[in-house]
């Protein structure tokens, strides 16, 4: 009988054993996935401040974008400039996108980001064909993801 009382006890302490262990580790996934959320935030806002920190750093490109502001013609080298710019629009939206996919990023939050790309593209209309230039060299089309629509949508307005 103490025998019996004893493999009682002692699958008792074992099942809290596993049911302390399973709390445990819910708590460490939860703690993982939250600094997951805020690496994803961080990567994509020191994404977006490393072309602004580009442009307030270097002249030249400074007068690319005030010509792209103005919408005013561009040189050959200064082309080439724009097309690497517009390609960071179509970057940033592909990174949003997988990190809205894969759960970094609430629907909110990808469409507060998005906002901010489009207004970005609004301050500099000279931009459009090129970001429309390389859309169409990716065949990118409506319905792909919310962020190429947005990019999209934003480069149709400007035509």
């Amino acid at each position: 009988m103490n025998l019996d009382r004893a493999n009682k006890w002692l699958t008792l302490m074992a099942n809290v054993g596993v049911l302390a262990g399973i709390i445990f580790l819910s708590l460490e996934i939860s703690q993982s996935n939250r600094i997951a959320v805020q690496e994803a935030h961080s990567n994509l806002t020191s994404e977006l401040g490393e072309v602004q920190s580009l442009i307030l750093e270097n002249q030249e490109l400074a007068r690319v974008m005030s010509k792209l502001a103005a919408g005013e013609e561009l040189s050959p080298e200064e082309q080439v400039q724009a097309v690497s710019y517009a390609w960071t629009f179509v970057n940033q939206a592909a990174a949003l996108y997988l990190t809205y996919e894969n759960g970094f990023i609430s629907d909110t939050v990808l469409q507060r980001y998005l906002r901010a790309q489009a207004a970005q593209i609004d301050r500099f209309p000279g931009i459009a064909p090129y970001l429309s230039d390389v859309l169409d060299s990716l065949e990118m089309s409506r319905g792909v993801s919310p962020a190429f629509d947005i990019l999209i949508d934003t480069v149709d307005k400007q035509r």
